[in-house]
């Protein structure tokens, strides 16, 4: 998830020094809650197991006026259906093998 104001990322190495970024995850339902992501500070955040059916959230503040602060909202997140079936199939097998070429380059 990328965090973007007026089609620029926001958040990245140039805007340490001018902007906080805060990332949250929030429940549904009967889930619900709010909390903060730990040791998620810059404009990305790669979403997660965790991150199925909860609302993800990022507030950037300014760093000279904290009253100067915008939110992004995306969510609920849903896990498609095939990618769970399948993840199921592995973990119940207990054992993955992936195979690996090794490239023409290094021989």
């Amino acid at each position: 998830m990328l965090a973007k104001s007026e089609g620029r990322l926001i958040g990245g190495l140039a805007d340490d020094e001018l902007l906080k970024m805060q990332w949250y995850r929030a429940g549904t339902g009967s889930e619900g809650g709010f909390a903060e992501i730990k040791g998620v500070h810059g404009g990305f955040y790669q979403p997660s197991a965790e991150d199925v059916n909860c609302r993800l959230l990022c507030r950037a503040t300014n760093t000279e006026n904290e009253g100067q602060s915008g939110f992004g909202e995306w969510g609920p997140l849903v896990l498609d259906p095939e990618i769970r079936t399948r993840a199921v199939e592995i973990a119940a097998r207990r054992r993955v093998v992936f195979e690996v070429e090794r490239s023409k380059e290094h021989d």
